[in-house]
Formats: structure tokens, sequence, C-alpha cells
């Protein structure tokens, strides 16, 4: 599909789109010559806020994030090491925020995870509050996933 195909389909600003693709943030989409050519389907790249001192919280905010405007993201994507992204999912998924897709990651259309009706409410709050919610989750979790994620850090 073409810039202005993909523009219409999913509502985005045609200028936008022409942003995110030159930015490389278009999974899948290749220019060829001077037309670009994106496939069905493709998520945009989540756009992870640079700040300092990130913790596992704030990856699981960004997951959620990524996840509740149908964006990809991976451990390229979020900045982490794959064995922080896997731990963070791990709790995220252990905390009923979100859950393996039917679909399963391809690298372009799926990140191969889905948001859950929990996850969805969590994302509807702000940041701040879901962050305050999520701390005192982590406080009472002994789970490995937690200590192996903190360890890394």
């Amino acid at each position: 599909m073409n810039p202005a195909e993909y523009s219409k389909r999913y509502g985005k600003n045609s200028g936008s789109v022409s942003k995110l693709l030159k930015a490389g943030r278009v999974r899948g989409a290749r220019k060829m010559g001077n037309t670009w050519e994106i496939p069905e389907d493709a998520l945009i790249e989540y756009a992870v806020r640079k700040k300092k001192n990130r913790n596992i919280n704030d990856v699981i905010w960004d997951i959620v994030e990524a996840l509740s405007h149908f964006q990809y993201f991976d451990a390229e994507v979020l900045m982490v090491p794959q064995t922080q992204l896997e731990n963070a999912i791990n709790i995220a998924v252990s905390q009923g925020l979100v859950e393996e897709s039917s679909v399963p990651n391809d690298g372009i259309t799926s990140c191969g995870y889905q948001l859950t009706t929990v996850g969805v409410e969590a994302c509807e709050s702000k940041k701040l509050d879901f962050l305050k919610q999520l701390v005192g989750i982590m406080g009472s979790y002994s789970g490995s996933a937690a200590r192996a994620f903190i360890e890394e850090s």
C-alpha cells in the first residue's frame, strides 16, 4: 500500500506518515525509487520517551502504552536488553495487563501481545496513576522476573 492509502486507512495525517516513513518507524516499509511500499497492517514503532533511570515500571508502561496505540515494540525499540523486556512482559502478563495475541510476533504487523480489559482500563488512567498502582503491585511482587530485572538494571 502507498502512504496515502496507509494515511486514509489508519486515520493518520499524510505529513505525519511521511515523517514516520523517513524516520524508519513504519515496520516493513521500503522505498522503491521515489515510492514507498508499506505492508498491509504494518505497525508504527512505539517512540520511547528518553528518561534517565528508566526502571521496570517505565518499561511496563511503555508496553501497555504501545499496545494501546497499536504500535510495535521489541527490546531494540524500547531500548532495553531482551531479558529485561521478557521480564517486564512476564510481569505485565502475570498482573493481567497484557496477554499473548492470536497473531504471533512477525516484526511488522504484530509484536505478539495484546491488551486485556484490565490493560485498557489501566491505559485510560494517567501514567502517574498507573505507575503508583504498579509500584503497589511490585512492592508485594516477589517473582523471579522482577528480581531478575532489578538485578540487571
